[in-house]
């Protein structure tokens, strides 16, 4: 994803009327969730995929969330599959349609083939939605999140696992619902985790295990987790720790 592009989708104005209504009442105070808010428009690049493949935008029937343990394997590995099958674009001149059949994409390639091959496999497009962020360089972001029972999980192109959202160092933005992949609503700042003590650890998480091309977001997401439950506070990763880890990752 492109900065002119976040910049669009940024400007985009908040659309008035109706809210969709997320399944679990506690979801705003449920820090395994995306919190979502006003809606707003989906990005331009989707509509136009949606118009010309409506059957990967049908709106769901009934809301579903998939058992997490159940798929976990089958989920990871085609993260891991099509990480490894689309090639990276550098910035084209021209723009090109969003694809679910690439082969060299951006990041919206990654994340609507992803969709589309776990749409194939029978998964409830209702937990399959597209979420954008911006990323620690200041770009513009889209990944798939995947709605299990243990939370919303991250299927990202610049990671090697399914990761839960609220480890990943992104601002998010907004997503899409789970009734209709073309209306999106915003994800609110959650405040479910005492502010503090998530930022040390998403600090200190990344310290510990690094983002390259053989870490792992599991382990990540694992000491996110005990650190949360510590509130932040934990021992700083070390230098001995950090050489540790690479060790293990080579």
């Amino acid at each position: 994803m492109r900065r002119r592009r976040f910049l669009i989708w940024a400007s985009s104005i908040f659309l008035t009327g109706l809210q969709f209504t997320l399944s679990g009442a506690g979801q705003a105070s449920d820090f395994r969730r995306m919190p979502v808010g006003d809606n707003q428009l989906a990005p331009l690049g989707l509509t136009e995929f949606c118009y010309r493949k409506p059957q990967r935008c049908a709106k769901a029937n009934e809301l579903k969330q998939i058992p997490f343990e159940a798929v976990r394997a089958e989920v990871d590995q085609v993260n891991r599959e099509e990480n490894h099958n689309i090639t990276p674009r550098a910035d084209p001149t021209v723009e090109p349609p969003w694809n679910d059949e690439a082969i060299i994409g951006d990041c919206e390639e990654f994340a609507l083939t992803k969709r589309s091959r776990l749409l194939d496999l029978g998964y409830p497009p209702s937990a399959l939605l597209l979420a954008v962020g911006i990323a620690p360089r200041q770009e513009g972001h889209i990944v798939l999140v995947v709605v299990s029972d243990q939370g919303d999980f991250v299927l990202d192109n610049l990671e090697e696992e399914i990761i839960r959202w609220d480890t990943l160092p992104y601002h998010w933005i907004k997503r899409s619902t789970p009734k209709d992949p073309q209306f999106w609503q915003a994800i609110r700042p959650r405040n479910a985790v005492p502010s503090a003590g998530a930022k040390v650890c998403k600090q200190y998480s990344y310290l510990a295990y690094p983002t390259t091309s053989g870490s792992t977001g599991g382990d990540r997401q694992a000491y996110f987790r005990d650190c949360v439950a510590k509130d932040g506070n934990v021992p700083k990763p070390t230098p001995a720790k950090l050489q540790m880890q690479s060790l293990r990752t080579d």
